[in-house]
């Protein structure tokens, strides 16, 4: 009996994932979003991006926290700024994180 390749079984059903971001452009959204399109996950097709950007006001990482946990995403990413990752840790996050850090150690 023969397995499904995963990009098969990434279609069955739409994903949504989280992004809180510090600033719009985050380098790594691409990157990610690149990603998950290989492992069978397109926006768009089988795959909705809930993003929030502090817009360099770390003062919003709670709300916009709040908002994406509200939202019901599968997963969130924590990308860039370490506010993002400590405002999703705040809130008990019922949802898995993932943190993307380039210049911290979380």
């Amino acid at each position: 009996m023969g397995v499904a390749p995963r990009s098969a079984m990434a279609q069955e059903r739409t994903v949504r994932i989280g992004a809180l971001v510090g600033r719009r452009n985050s380098t790594f959204m691409p990157k990610l979003l690149k990603r998950l399109g290989e492992l069978g996950y397109v926006e768009g097709r089988n795959l909705t991006v809930e993003y929030r950007s502090a817009d360099g006001v770390m003062e919003r990482f709670p709300v916009l926290a709040r908002e994406l946990i509200d939202a019901t995403c599968d997963v969130i990413f924590a990308i860039g700024a370490p506010q993002a990752a400590q405002a999703l840790v705040a809130a008990k996050s019922p949802v898995p994180v993932v943190i993307i850090a380039n210049d911290y150690d979380p």
